[in-house]
C-alpha cells in the first residue's frame, strides 16, 4: 500500500472543506441582504433581526415570511421563494460538512476491490455512520462551485440598497438560472461560460 503523509491526506480535503463552508457563509450573507431590502429597515437593524435566529432554517423562514408583503412583480416573488427553497436544500449538504465525522478513508472500503490488487492511497472523507454514506473531496469541491454559482445568481439579481432602485433585476432570468442549478450541490455545476453570459444579461437591467 502507498502511504501518504498526514499533510498530503489533509491538504486537498481541508482546502476544499474551507472553501465550501466559506462560500456557504456568502449564501447566508446574500439572503441576509435580501431580508434587509425586503423589510425596509436599516442594514444594522435588519441584519440584527436576521442573525438573531440561531439556525439557518430560522433565517430562511424570516425571508420567506416577507415574500407576500414585498413590492415586486410576481416573477420576483417566485424568484425569492425558489432561492429560499434552494438554499434550504443546499443547507443539508452544509450540515453534513459541519456535523458529520471526518475519517481517513485508507482502504476505500466501499469501492470494488480485487484480491491481490494494490490498495488505493489513503484520503480523507466525511462519514455518516447511520446512512453508511461518505462524501469525498471531489464532491466537496463540486459543492463549493455550486454554492459559488448560487451566490453569483443572488448577487446579479438582487439590486443594491439604493433609493429608487427596484428590488430585483430581471427576476425571470434569475429564475431560469435557479432552475438550472443542481438540487444536489455535489453534482456537476453549470457551465461557467454559459453562466457568465446569462449573468451579464441580468446585469444589463
Amino acid at each position: 500500500m502507498t502511504w501518504l503523509s498526514i499533510d498530503e491526506v489533509d491538504t486537498p480535503f481541508y482546502l476544499a472543506y474551507g472553501r465550501t463552508l466559506g462560500t456557504w457563509a456568502a449564501i447566508e450573507r446574500e439572503l441576509g441582504g435580501l431580508f434587509v431590502r425586503m423589510s425596509g429597515t436599516t442594514q444594522a437593524i435588519g441584519l440584527a433581526i436576521y442573525y438573531s435566529a440561531k439556525s439557518f432554517a430560522g433565517r430562511s423562514d424570516m425571508v420567506a415570511a416577507l415574500v407576500d408583503h414585498t413590492r415586486t412583480v410576481p416573477s420576483g416573488k417566485e424568484f425569492i421563494r425558489r432561492a429560499v427553497a434552494l438554499a434550504n436544500e443546499y443547507s443539508q449538504t452544509r450540515n453534513r460538512l459541519a456535523h458529520d465525522i471526518h475519517i481517513i478513508d485508507a482502504f476505500n472500503a466501499f469501492a470494488p476491490f480485487k484480491p491481490g490488487a494494490e490498495l488505493p492511497k489513503a484520503r480523507r472523507a466525511i462519514w455518516r455512520p447511520v446512512a453508511g454514506s461518505k462524501m469525498l473531496v471531489e464532491e466537496i469541491e463540486a459543492t463549493a462551485v455550486c454554492f459559488g454559482q448560487f451566490v453569483m445568481v443572488l448577487q446579479a439579481t438582487v439590486t443594491p440598497a439604493v433609493r429608487g432602485k427596484t428590488l430585483l433585476r430581471a427576476p425571470e432570468l434569475g429564475l431560469e438560472l435557479l432552475d438550472r442549478l443542481p438540487r444536489d450541490p455535489t453534482q456537476t455545476a453549470l457551465d461557467p461560460s454559459g453562466l457568465d453570459v446569462q449573468l451579464r444579461e441580468i446585469l444589463r437591467y
